[in-house]
């Protein structure tokens, strides 16, 4: 398996398991990646389902580092 099939599993089981609760209640607006001193992180801006249009919405889903298995 390369890099980029494990970081999207890695995406995909983070958003399953341990961000269930707000990709449940949110859609994945934008997702990008930045990099640290300990490896590449995912951000997600989310996109409220039930959005009110005087509201902001800036709920952004910083995923743990990925740090891919040679």
């Amino acid at each position: 398996m390369d890099v980029g099939e494990q970081s999207v599993k890695f995406v995909e089981k983070q958003m399953d398991k341990n961000f269930s609760q707000i990709m449940s209640a949110n859609i994945v607006e934008d997702m990008y990646w930045i990099e640290t001193d300990i490896g590449a992180r995912c951000v997600a801006k989310m996109f409220e389902l039930n959005q009110n249009k005087n509201k902001l919405n800036n709920l952004f889903v910083l995923f743990p580092p990925f740090i891919p298995i040679d």
